[in-house]
């Protein structure tokens, strides 16, 4: 939403591709739950540092394949105050009420959907359609189902996780390596619901689609190279 003050379509796709890219809570929960658990504070620091660095490449190939001049940004600075407790509650309602009116029905409904064809034994499907980045990935074909309901939210990802392999103990059925690269796609491929609603409505039905192949195109190269680097050092 921040992007609305860019003057420019450009600048303003840039942002919001980038922003998408910035983990949020919901994906630090995945790297706390399975690096830093399983592998260490290191290697999970190291994430936020690889993060920032693909977020930054990123960036200048979009600047190269997007070439324009840019007039820049000029806003004026206001007076700085303690806010008031009464726009705090108005911005904090605003904000609450735009996630429950936009975000829940279509997180409701997915979650619906998804639900009654695990009850009949569906998954199978579902590990098919993405298939190709776990074999890729060397991933097991069960996370396929806790990447699809990852859309949906990034926690589902490893809450799924565990029914998928039929073990909260990841580290019995996941290699180090394997927890690592997991974790890496997981951080940027396809952003949850919530984003892609509001991606939609602040740059079109076109926008939202270039940037969720984009994320699904840096979540697989920075996966695989993780993928290298796990198998190296972990």
């Amino acid at each position: 939403m921040s992007t609305r003050t860019l003057e420019e379509p450009r600048d303003r796709f840039m942002a919001a591709a980038l922003a998408t890219l910035v983990p949020c809570a919901a994906r630090l929960a995945v790297v706390f739950g399975l690096v830093a658990f399983y592998l260490g504070p290191i290697p999970a620091l190291g994430l936020y540092i690889y993060n920032l660095f693909v977020i930054a490449v990123t960036g200048r190939i979009l600047t190269h394949l997007m070439p324009e001049d840019s007039p820049g940004l000029i806003l004026e600075m206001p007076p700085y105050r303690t806010p008031t407790i009464r726009a705090v509650f108005n911005k904090a309602w605003f904000r609450i009420r735009e996630f429950v009116v936009e975000a829940w029905p279509t997180l409701i409904a997915g979650s619906g959907i998804l639900a009654v064809l695990s009850y009949y034994n569906l998954a199978i499907y579902f590990n098919l359609l993405v298939r190709p980045f776990t074999w890729l990935l060397d991933l097991p074909e069960v996370v396929g189902v806790p990447l699809i309901f990852g859309i949906l939210r990034k926690e589902l990802s490893l809450v799924m996780l565990g029914q998928a392999l039929g073990t909260m103990n990841f580290a019995t059925a996941m290699t180090p390596t394997q927890l690592f690269t997991f974790t890496v796609f997981v951080m940027f491929y396809v952003p949850c619901v919530a984003t892609l609603i509001m991606l939609r409505r602040e740059l079109g039905t076109k926008g939202m689609a270039w940037i969720t192949l984009l994320t699904v195109l840096v979540a697989l190269v920075a996966a695989l190279i993780a993928r290298g680097v796990g198998f190296i050092f972990l």
